[in-house]
């Protein structure tokens, strides 16, 4: 018994001193929005390539954990990537587009601090051109919360299934904005 003990102390030490990374989950597609956006009859569009990075771009940190995209080590490329597959499930991507989104992803925090709520909080800048003129810029925030837990391994594994969530309803709140949508029918 002292030894389970000895070994439990010893790897609940090693995991809160060696900092681990973790790859987060990748982007599903929210199929509710998808047919909201087949709905609105928009243009095909495409993605603007080179985002901007912001400081919380390679790491998220989990407690003694730090999560880190599994597209490219950047949340920024997270939020392409994410985006881009939006499109493309609703059948408005098109790479050839004059119409073109690039997105400045401006806040990206996760916390699992609490015992009982993880919580995300993310903010993009949105910028839509077509051809050379700037048709639509937006900045968008959302939160979300999710149920934690006051042991760490399923606060971690909870703020992983969530994170993807909370991108959803990121690109959601711009795709479904109806400015975006007026100038992109």
């Amino acid at each position: 018994m002292k030894l389970v003990g000895f070994i439990l102390i010893t790897l609940i030490l090693l995991l809160t001193t060696t900092g681990c990374s973790m790859k987060g989950h990748e982007f599903k597609p929210n199929f509710n929005s998808i047919n909201d956006l087949k709905d609105n009859n928009l243009k095909a569009m495409s993605i603007q390539n080179g985002n901007i990075k912001n400081e919380k771009d390679e790491t998220i940190g989990l407690r003694a954990v730090n999560m880190t995209s599994p597209y490219g080590g950047s949340f920024s490329k997270y939020l392409e990537k994410s985006l881009e597959e939006q499109l493309k499930q609703a059948s408005i991507y098109d790479k050839q587009s004059n119409i073109k989104i690039s997105a400045i992803l401006l806040k990206n925090d996760v916390s699992i601090s609490s015992f009982s709520i993880g919580e995300a909080d993310l903010t993009a800048n949105f910028i839509v051109m077509n051809k050379d003129r700037k048709i639509y810029e937006e900045e968008h925030t959302i939160h979300h919360e999710w149920e934690s837990s006051f042991l760490g391994q399923i606060a971690i594994e909870n703020a992983l299934e969530n994170y993807p969530i909370a991108m959803q309803k990121l690109i959601d709140s711009f795709l479904l904005d109806k400015d975006l949508i007026e100038v992109v029918k």
